[in-house]
Protein backbone atom coordinates (compact mmCIF):
# COMPACT_ATOMS: atom_id res chain seq x y z
CA UNK A 1 0.00 0.00 0.00
CA UNK A 2 1.24 3.14 -1.13
CA UNK A 3 2.19 5.68 2.23
CA UNK A 4 3.18 9.33 2.32
CA UNK A 5 5.18 11.33 5.23
CA UNK A 6 3.40 13.62 6.86
CA UNK A 7 5.37 16.49 9.29
CA UNK A 8 3.00 18.25 11.83
CA UNK A 9 4.50 20.36 14.34
CA UNK A 10 7.97 19.05 14.56
CA UNK A 11 6.30 15.08 14.90
CA UNK A 12 6.94 12.38 11.69
CA UNK A 13 3.67 10.86 10.86
CA UNK A 14 2.99 8.41 8.43
CA UNK A 15 -0.23 7.91 6.20
CA UNK A 16 -1.88 5.70 3.81
CA UNK A 17 -2.96 7.84 0.87
CA UNK A 18 -5.39 5.17 -0.49
CA UNK A 19 -7.92 6.89 2.27
CA UNK A 20 -7.81 10.24 0.46
CA UNK A 21 -8.61 8.26 -2.79
CA UNK A 22 -11.44 7.03 -1.00
CA UNK A 23 -13.21 9.38 0.98
CA UNK A 24 -12.63 12.23 -2.76
CA UNK A 25 -11.01 10.55 -5.93
CA UNK A 26 -11.43 13.64 -7.91
CA UNK A 27 -9.92 15.73 -4.92
CA UNK A 28 -7.02 13.30 -4.56
CA UNK A 29 -6.18 13.43 -8.36
CA UNK A 30 -6.48 17.07 -8.67
CA UNK A 31 -3.91 17.67 -5.98
CA UNK A 32 -1.32 14.63 -7.49
CA UNK A 33 -1.91 16.81 -10.85
CA UNK A 34 -1.09 20.23 -8.95
CA UNK A 35 -4.64 21.59 -9.47
CA UNK A 36 -4.74 25.32 -8.19
CA UNK A 37 -6.42 24.81 -4.36
CA UNK A 38 -5.71 25.94 -1.49
CA UNK A 39 -3.48 23.12 0.10
CA UNK A 40 -1.21 23.35 -3.18
CA UNK A 41 -2.11 25.66 -5.58
CA UNK A 42 0.00 26.36 -8.39
CA UNK A 43 1.21 29.64 -9.01
CA UNK A 44 -0.41 31.17 -5.83
CA UNK A 45 1.63 28.44 -3.51
CA UNK A 46 4.48 30.25 -2.52
CA UNK A 47 2.42 33.19 -1.28
CA UNK A 48 0.42 31.28 0.41
CA UNK A 49 3.63 28.98 2.03
CA UNK A 50 5.39 32.60 2.81
CA UNK A 51 2.18 33.60 4.18
CA UNK A 52 1.43 30.80 6.63
CA UNK A 53 4.60 30.36 7.67
CA UNK A 54 4.63 34.45 8.71
CA UNK A 55 1.45 33.62 10.83
CA UNK A 56 3.09 30.31 12.38
CA UNK A 57 6.37 32.61 13.20
CA UNK A 58 3.66 34.82 14.94
CA UNK A 59 2.60 32.39 17.10
CA UNK A 60 5.68 30.82 18.41
CA UNK A 61 7.23 33.85 19.52
CA UNK A 62 4.10 34.68 21.13
CA UNK A 63 4.53 31.12 22.92
CA UNK A 64 7.95 31.96 23.77
CA UNK A 65 6.69 34.39 26.10
CA UNK A 66 5.03 32.22 27.60
CA UNK A 67 5.77 31.10 31.25
CA UNK A 68 4.15 28.12 31.45
CA UNK A 69 5.91 26.38 28.66
CA UNK A 70 8.57 24.16 29.48
CA UNK A 71 12.31 25.66 29.16
CA UNK A 72 12.41 22.23 26.32
CA UNK A 73 9.52 23.48 24.28
CA UNK A 74 10.72 26.64 24.81
CA UNK A 75 14.06 25.46 22.77
CA UNK A 76 12.84 23.36 20.23
CA UNK A 77 10.04 26.90 19.25
CA UNK A 78 13.45 28.94 19.00
CA UNK A 79 15.17 26.41 16.93
CA UNK A 80 11.90 26.36 14.80
CA UNK A 81 11.78 29.85 14.82
CA UNK A 82 15.83 29.84 13.25
CA UNK A 83 14.85 27.63 10.62
CA UNK A 84 12.25 29.56 9.58
CA UNK A 85 14.60 32.99 9.13
CA UNK A 86 16.33 30.47 7.25
CA UNK A 87 14.15 29.67 4.49
CA UNK A 88 12.27 32.98 4.92
CA UNK A 89 14.69 35.00 2.42
CA UNK A 90 13.96 32.77 -0.32
CA UNK A 91 10.60 32.34 -0.33
CA UNK A 92 10.20 36.60 -0.01
CA UNK A 93 11.94 36.33 -3.16
CA UNK A 94 9.89 33.86 -5.04
CA UNK A 95 7.09 35.71 -3.99
CA UNK A 96 8.26 39.16 -5.59
CA UNK A 97 9.17 40.91 -2.38
CA UNK A 98 12.64 42.22 -2.30
CA UNK A 99 13.26 43.36 0.83
CA UNK A 100 15.33 40.18 2.22
CA UNK A 101 16.99 42.47 4.15
CA UNK A 102 14.24 42.58 7.10
CA UNK A 103 15.17 39.10 8.27
CA UNK A 104 18.50 40.11 9.34
CA UNK A 105 16.39 42.55 11.40
CA UNK A 106 14.28 39.74 12.74
CA UNK A 107 17.19 37.65 13.45
CA UNK A 108 19.04 39.95 15.40
CA UNK A 109 15.97 40.74 17.91
CA UNK A 110 15.68 37.07 18.27
CA UNK A 111 19.17 36.54 19.08
CA UNK A 112 18.58 39.60 21.55
CA UNK A 113 15.29 37.88 22.98
CA UNK A 114 13.23 41.12 21.90
CA UNK A 115 10.06 39.39 21.38
CA UNK A 116 8.43 42.76 21.01
CA UNK A 117 10.86 44.13 18.39
CA UNK A 118 10.29 40.90 16.64
CA UNK A 119 6.61 40.96 16.96
CA UNK A 120 6.64 44.70 15.33
CA UNK A 121 9.02 43.77 12.18
CA UNK A 122 7.34 40.40 11.52
CA UNK A 123 3.77 42.35 11.94
CA UNK A 124 4.77 44.57 9.08
CA UNK A 125 6.02 41.90 6.83
CA UNK A 126 2.50 40.27 7.51
CA UNK A 127 1.05 43.17 6.47
CA UNK A 128 2.63 43.08 3.16
CA UNK A 129 1.39 39.39 2.70
CA UNK A 130 -1.56 38.52 4.69
CA UNK A 131 -2.86 34.64 4.33
CA UNK A 132 -6.02 34.39 2.42
CA UNK A 133 -8.01 32.35 4.14
CA UNK A 134 -11.67 32.96 1.95
CA UNK A 135 -11.52 29.67 0.89
CA UNK A 136 -11.55 27.73 4.47
CA UNK A 137 -13.87 30.12 6.12
CA UNK A 138 -17.94 29.60 7.10
CA UNK A 139 -17.47 25.88 6.70
CA UNK A 140 -20.38 24.59 8.62
CA UNK A 141 -20.16 21.59 11.64
CA UNK A 142 -22.18 19.04 8.94
CA UNK A 143 -22.16 15.17 9.52
CA UNK A 144 -20.70 14.62 6.25
CA UNK A 145 -17.58 17.23 6.87
CA UNK A 146 -17.49 15.90 10.54
CA UNK A 147 -17.20 12.48 9.34
CA UNK A 148 -14.82 12.76 6.30
CA UNK A 149 -12.56 14.73 8.93
CA UNK A 150 -12.83 12.39 11.66
CA UNK A 151 -11.45 9.56 9.50
CA UNK A 152 -8.21 11.75 8.16
CA UNK A 153 -7.73 12.13 11.82
CA UNK A 154 -7.87 8.67 12.76
CA UNK A 155 -5.38 7.50 10.00
CA UNK A 156 -3.52 10.05 9.50
CA UNK A 157 -3.16 12.23 12.60
CA UNK A 158 -4.39 10.45 15.72
CA UNK A 159 -0.84 8.36 16.01
CA UNK A 160 0.75 11.52 17.39
CA UNK A 161 -1.68 13.87 18.40
CA UNK A 162 -3.38 11.99 20.04
CA UNK A 163 -0.79 10.76 22.32
CA UNK A 164 2.01 13.52 22.19
CA UNK A 165 5.47 12.90 23.78
CA UNK A 166 5.93 16.05 25.96
CA UNK A 167 9.71 14.83 26.46
CA UNK A 168 10.28 16.51 23.33
CA UNK A 169 11.62 19.57 22.08
CA UNK A 170 8.06 19.92 19.68
CA UNK A 171 5.68 17.93 20.72
CA UNK A 172 2.73 16.72 18.41
CA UNK A 173 0.32 18.51 20.50
CA UNK A 174 -3.43 17.85 20.98
CA UNK A 175 -5.22 19.29 18.57
CA UNK A 176 -8.37 19.49 19.84
CA UNK A 177 -7.41 21.68 22.30
CA UNK A 178 -4.87 23.69 19.71
CA UNK A 179 -7.97 24.84 17.83
CA UNK A 180 -9.70 26.11 20.45
CA UNK A 181 -6.89 27.66 21.80
CA UNK A 182 -5.08 29.80 18.90
CA UNK A 183 -6.78 32.24 16.25
CA UNK A 184 -8.56 30.59 13.34
CA UNK A 185 -5.78 31.96 11.40
CA UNK A 186 -2.73 30.62 13.10
CA UNK A 187 -4.22 27.01 13.42
CA UNK A 188 -5.45 27.20 9.89
CA UNK A 189 -1.48 27.97 8.93
CA UNK A 190 -0.64 25.61 10.78
CA UNK A 191 -2.34 22.78 9.17
CA UNK A 192 -1.17 24.47 6.02
CA UNK A 193 1.91 24.14 6.32
CA UNK A 194 2.46 21.38 8.82
CA UNK A 195 1.36 18.80 6.53
CA UNK A 196 3.98 17.33 3.97
CA UNK A 197 3.36 14.99 0.92
CA UNK A 198 6.11 13.25 -1.23
CA UNK A 199 7.76 14.16 -4.10
CA UNK A 200 4.54 13.56 -6.13
CA UNK A 201 3.55 16.50 -4.88
CA UNK A 202 6.80 18.05 -4.55
CA UNK A 203 6.56 18.36 -0.65
CA UNK A 204 2.98 20.44 -0.99
CA UNK A 205 0.24 19.47 1.35
CA UNK A 206 -1.37 16.67 0.07
CA UNK A 207 -4.72 17.49 1.38
CA UNK A 208 -7.49 19.51 -0.30
CA UNK A 209 -8.76 22.51 0.21
CA UNK A 210 -12.28 20.48 1.67
CA UNK A 211 -9.96 18.26 3.51
CA UNK A 212 -8.50 21.09 5.62
CA UNK A 213 -11.59 23.18 5.68
CA UNK A 214 -13.46 19.47 7.07
CA UNK A 215 -10.49 19.14 9.71
CA UNK A 216 -10.95 22.85 10.52
CA UNK A 217 -14.28 22.54 11.24
CA UNK A 218 -13.81 19.28 13.08
CA UNK A 219 -11.07 20.29 15.57
CA UNK A 220 -13.01 23.54 16.36
CA UNK A 221 -16.24 21.47 16.58
CA UNK A 222 -16.04 17.92 16.99
CA UNK A 223 -15.60 16.07 20.11
CA UNK A 224 -12.09 14.56 20.99
CA UNK A 225 -11.65 11.12 21.99
CA UNK A 226 -12.15 10.44 25.54
CA UNK A 227 -8.69 9.70 26.23
CA UNK A 228 -6.39 12.73 24.99
CA UNK A 229 -3.29 14.40 25.88
CA UNK A 230 -2.44 18.19 25.63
Amino acid sequence: MERRQILADGATCEIRVILYRLISVSLSVAALLGAATVAHGGNDRIGQRLAAELVIMRGDIRLLGNPEIPKLHKQGLLSRLKGSLSVLPVLLREDGDPKTGVVDRLRNKLEQNDRTGFSDILDAVIARHPLDLSALRGAKPEPNRLNRAHAIHNEACSGCHDTPDPETPLPARNLFKQARRMSLDEFAARLLNGVRGDSLTSLANPLSTEDISSLLVFYRNGMPREKTSD
